[in-house]
């Protein structure tokens, strides 16, 4: 698999994905089911959020994964040699999608 095809494999499944269900689970789930305080909390504030202010909350999930990931990149990146990685840095890759994507601004 591509460098590319990794990277593009990876922002769909741990990204994209994650915020969505994240989403998902905030706007069906029962508050009582929670066990974890934090979550209930995070759960609890989107019941009572506008959808305005929902999608900036996406947003916040979407920024914590995205930097979540590049953090985990980097350290391969670091780790490893690029015969092991074949086709370069797979952090590089990342943030070029990203903002191929619209979704950062790499010279700010």
């Amino acid at each position: 698999m591509s460098t590319e095809k990794y990277i593009n494999k990876i922002r769909n499944d741990c990204i994209e994905s994650l915020s969505e269900e994240y989403a998902k689970m905030f706007e069906s789930c029962n508050l009582e089911d929670f066990s974890d305080s934090g979550m209930k909390g995070l759960a609890s504030y989107w019941k009572n959020s506008s959808e305005v202010d929902k999608k900036v909350l996406k947003e916040f999930i979407r920024l914590g994964a995205q930097n979540s990931t590049a953090s985990v990149l980097a350290s391969i990146d670091n780790e490893f040699d690029e015969s092991i990685l074949s086709s370069g840095d797979l952090l590089d890759e990342f943030w070029n999608q990203e903002e191929d994507a619209g979704n950062v601004n790499k010279s700010t």
